[in-house]
């Protein structure tokens, strides 16, 4: 079983006038263990307050600032304290421009599930929320029945933490993947290409099915076409090579039934 991933320390200190996801984490921390500041990702003076009560009773260097060591006392007391919940919605949304840890924490996650749900990018791990980080939101909102907008609020924060916990606990989580509204076909594009292409490739390799394996790339070319033929033909489908709600759904099943 494998050890539930944790924000690692950013490399820069936390002090007045930080800013971001990273502070909100921080904020939400301490006042879930009892320490009340204000979740507005804003580090102020009274999130200084709060973190040198909070150093002061855990024998640390009591001086409002978040560096290595009140970082991992708290992110790690955290965990210990809320097993289910190890790392609580921050407060505010990540979202395209997001820097430092908490982004740092999604990529690292997400890439160690997308050998199970290869719909998900491969991402660098460098902490910053750029269009590939967004994009992988989007596949991952879109995998578990979410809004898929790109941004990781309560919702998607929480789903992912499920995700991870399940991976941790060998349980994977199913898939329940938003249709999005209208066929794939050749020429479509974008996350729920990528959705299918992930599905009817595990499919085949899982059971050895004799039809193309299409790169997941969210791009419908001829390959992915014939991969959805060859699904259809053997689950006695439709046969016309576009992913209307029938093989949608097909596909969301056969996958789950090989997790």
């Amino acid at each position: 079983m494998a050890s539930i991933i944790l924000p690692t320390y950013p490399g820069i200190i936390l002090k007045t006038g930080s800013r971001g996801v990273d502070v909100a984490l921080i904020q939400t921390e301490l006042t879930g263990l009892g320490f009340s500041a204000s979740v507005d990702g804003i580090y102020g003076s009274g999130t200084k307050q709060a973190v040198t009560t909070y150093q002061a009773r855990r024998g640390l260097t009591p001086d409002g600032i978040v560096g290595r060591n009140t970082w991992n006392s708290l992110i790690n007391e955290y965990a210990q304290r809320f097993p289910q919940n190890p790392v609580p919605y921050a407060g505010i949304v990540m979202r395209s421009g997001a820097l430092g840890s908490c982004v740092k924490w999604f990529q690292r996650g997400q890439n160690g599930f997308r050998s199970v749900y290869t719909a998900q990018p491969q991402l660098s791990q460098d902490g910053i929320f750029g269009s590939n980080s967004t994009m992988a939101v989007r596949v991952l909102q879109r995998q578990f029945g979410l809004s898929v907008d790109g941004q990781m609020g309560k919702n998607t924060w929480n789903k992912f933490s499920d995700v991870l916990m399940a991976q941790s606990m060998s349980n994977l989580e199913k898939v329940t993947p938003t249709y999005p509204g209208s066929s794939l076909q050749q020429g479509s594009s974008g996350d729920a290409v990528r959705c299918v292409q992930s599905y009817v490739g595990e499919v085949k390799k899982a059971h050895g099915l004799n039809y193309p394996m299409p790169v997941v790339d969210g791009k419908f070319g001829s390959i992915t076409k014939e991969a959805v033929v060859g699904f259809q033909a053997t689950y006695g489908l439709q046969i016309d090579g576009i992913v209307g709600p029938n093989t949608w759904q097909r596909l969301a099943a056969e996958f789950n039934l090989i997790l």
